[in-house]
């Protein structure tokens, strides 16, 4: 059969895409496609996040290991998550700057959300795809200081092997003092954000934005999809209307839930270029400002952020605090 005869290949293969599949076996990609999804929900085979051309990797239990070959299909900047959390194995995201919170989260073939609970706090950490859970579990532990860090073998040799030193009295002197034993201080737990090689992205203040430069006058402005009034986007047209807000680029929402777009808004002292996000969620929550940061960090562009939402005491203190860049605004 051919269901066999794919998972054979795959046990030589390895990680392997469906072209590659269809063109030993002699068959179409449509009908290879279709066997693997099978297999997939079956739970005989995994299916990886990451993508070869537009196309996941299909693997077998065990091979988890091998994904590794591909991690130089990631773009650059999420290979910088990539190395931090393969070399750290345990991440602290309360550690984390904003755009690697959200890289950690795109490349979830090798990084591996936990959540953390203690002294009836939540938090969470990430930990290496292939770290075991009971290690993960003990590393974490020693990063919250709730298990002490094992003595340096080096210290307890020395400690096995001083011998006490005889008294010498030539001559009536002040008895020395004994000198306290000292206990080996526990060597201090790295930040995990230091070792990340200048990733930490500098906040635009927005609140009295200096002017952008205008486009140049030959580009045209972008044409919005046709949406109804009552949609996500149609509601945006409507309030880039009303405010004499101009589309200049509109980007394939990667959710239904989301759309953005490239503008220009008048303001006294000129045209000023933002990345709108706008979003259909009855709230919005740390993950989605978080989310939105990092995307106007990596177009190096403030962030107007358009929504029905109603943002929590606490949302509304990270905006102003740690967000800057961003600028909340209702439809």
């Amino acid at each position: 059969m051919l269901d066999q005869q794919i998972l054979d290949m795959m046990k030589v293969r390895g990680p392997i895409i469906p072209a590659q599949i269809a063109k030993d076996i002699h068959k179409d990609l449509m009908m290879t496609s279709a066997i693997l999804s099978e297999l997939s929900s079956k739970k005989k085979v995994k299916v990886s996040h990451l993508k070869i051309g537009g196309t996941p990797l299909y693997y077998l239990e065990g091979q988890e290991a091998q994904l590794q070959k591909f991690s130089d299909r990631l773009d650059p900047k999420e290979k910088t998550a990539f190395s931090l959390i393969s070399q750290q194995k345990i991440a602290r995201e309360e550690e984390l700057n904003p755009v690697m919170k959200f890289l950690m989260r795109k490349i979830k073939d090798f990084a591996i959300p936990l959540e953390v609970t203690y002294n009836n706090q939540t938090e969470i950490f990430w930990k290496w795809y292939l770290l075991p859970n009971d290690d993960a579990e003990l590393m974490i532990k020693q990063r919250l200081g709730l298990l002490p860090r094992p003595k340096p073998a080096s210290m307890m040799g020395e400690a096995l092997t001083q011998k006490p030193i005889p008294p010498v009295i030539p001559k009536p002197q002040p008895r020395p003092v004994p000198r306290p034993v000292q206990k080996p201080i526990p060597a201090p737990i790295p930040k995990v954000i230091q070792r990340i090689p200048e990733q930490k992205p500098k906040l635009v203040e927005v609140s009295a934005p200096v002017s952008a430069p205008e486009l140049a006058p030959q580009q045209s402005l972008a044409v919005l999809p046709e949406a109804s009034p009552s949609s996500l986007l149609g509601q945006m047209k409507s309030f880039f209307e009303g405010k004499q807000i101009k589309v200049v680029l509109y980007i394939t929402p990667q959710k239904k839930s989301e759309e953005e777009c490239i503008i220009q808004i008048p303001t006294p002292v000129g045209m000023l270029v933002y990345l709108c996000i706008g979003y259909a969620k009855k709230t919005l929550g740390d993950a989605e400002i978080t989310s939105a940061f990092a995307k106007g960090q990596l177009r190096k562009l403030p962030v107007l952020l358009l929504s029905k939402a109603k943002m929590s005491k606490k949302v509304m203190e990270r905006l102003e605090k740690d967000f800057k860049s961003i600028t909340p605004s209702t439809f």
